[in-house]
């Protein structure tokens, strides 16, 4: 059975949109926000050279693997873990509107007791 987010045949640009929000709405880092939108714009590039527009998990892996010069899912280097998280994140939003814990946690739960550096002193 395909997940109901596949059966509504959500474009790229769709899924980066929301993907976008999310992390706007979770008052993620501009930095960061921009990271990820740096790979999300190289895999539009990649899905019009492969003449398509639909999002599936499928076009983001195959996006790895030829363009992302990730060698091997089961185990990658630092650089690579940081390419398939930006992905996972559009696959996450694709299938269930938010992004795994795992990969985008809530910056709201990252507990705060690095923060004050006052006790510390």
């Amino acid at each position: 059975m395909q997940p109901k987010a596949y059966v509504n045949q959500l474009l790229v640009t769709e899924v980066i949109q929301s993907a976008n929000q999310y992390l706007h709405d979770k008052q993620y880092a501009a930095s960061r926000i921009y990271q990820y939108n740096r790979m999300w714009r190289l895999l539009l590039v990649y899905s019009t050279r492969k003449h398509t527009s639909l999002f599936t998990p499928e076009l983001c892996m195959d996006f790895l693997l030829e363009e992302g010069h990730v060698q091997s899912f089961d185990s990658m280097i630092k650089y690579e873990r940081d390419k398939y998280r930006s992905m996972r994140i559009l696959i996450d939003i694709a299938q269930k509107n938010q992004p795994s814990a795992r990969y985008v946690p809530d910056p709201s739960q990252i507990s705060l007791q690095f923060m004050d550096i006052s006790r510390a002193c």
